[in-house]
């Protein structure tokens, strides 16, 4: 089931990294659909886009939808190199992320997120639309939960006295 060029280009600067525990593949109703367990799962920063794992994950998709389910403990970490020098180690992480993907527009989501850090919880989603032809937009919903703020800075300051 070959990829959409674009979307192909992210998942290779994604640099997916993990095992694939079951896979199932098929044609029904006109559109393909695949299912996969997988565990183990690490990826790359990408643009704006957090890097991280390792994360135990189901995926689902058909035609240009799908979802994924993950969890992950506390070996996971969470990295925004744009904002935090390092990766974030986590105590636990889980949620779903939806995507819808029809030619001149995308849409991504993420339900039910949760991770834990530091002692704090964060909890929330996010909504994400592009596309050609029309205006995109971003969503993001947050919770936070016995956060330290001066204990632990939202941000490190990189050599140079920018924030990082």
């Amino acid at each position: 089931m070959p990829l959409p060029e674009a979307l192909a280009r992210v998942v290779d600067s994604l640099d997916p990294r993990g095992r694939v525990m079951g896979f199932g593949l098929g044609f029904r109703e006109g559109e393909w659909q695949a299912r996969a367990g997988l565990r183990g799962v690490e990826v790359s920063p990408w643009q704006q886009a957090p890097g991280g794992g390792p994360l135990d994950m189901w995926v689902e998709a058909h035609g240009g939808n799908g979802l994924v389910r993950f969890v992950g403990d506390d070996a996971a970490t969470l990295h925004f190199p744009e904002v935090f020098a390092g990766p974030m180690a986590l105590e636990h992480a889980s949620g779903e992320v939806h995507w819808a993907y029809d030619g001149p527009r995308s849409m991504v989501s993420g339900r039910d997120l949760r991770v834990g850090w530091n002692g704090a919880e964060v909890s929330g989603g996010f909504g994400l639309s592009a596309g050609r032809g029309a205006r995109g937009g971003f969503g993001l919903t947050l919770a936070l939960e016995d956060v330290d703020a001066v204990e632990t800075p939202a941000c490190r300051v990189a050599a140079g006295g920018h924030p990082r």
